[in-house]
């Protein structure tokens, strides 16, 4: 729970928004903020934290393509 410790520790407030922030340079949209909220991630629980970074390196913005 290291990861969860030093993002809530950074980012009390929000951290959904600081993740995209450094990842995609951008906030998320509403919808995306609605996706975060109804798959329930507790992003201080250390699973839930992986699944959602998963997801978000998932993102077509964060991907590069040759």
């Amino acid at each position: 729970a290291k990861a969860a410790d030093h993002l809530e520790k950074n980012f009390p407030k929000d951290p959904v928004s600081a993740l995209y922030l450094r990842a995609l340079q951008r906030k998320p949209t509403a919808a995306e903020l609605q996706a975060v909220a109804d798959a329930g991630l507790d992003l201080n629980k250390s699973e839930d934290l992986q699944d959602f970074l998963w997801g978000l390196f998932m993102h077509p913005e964060f991907q590069l393509i040759y």
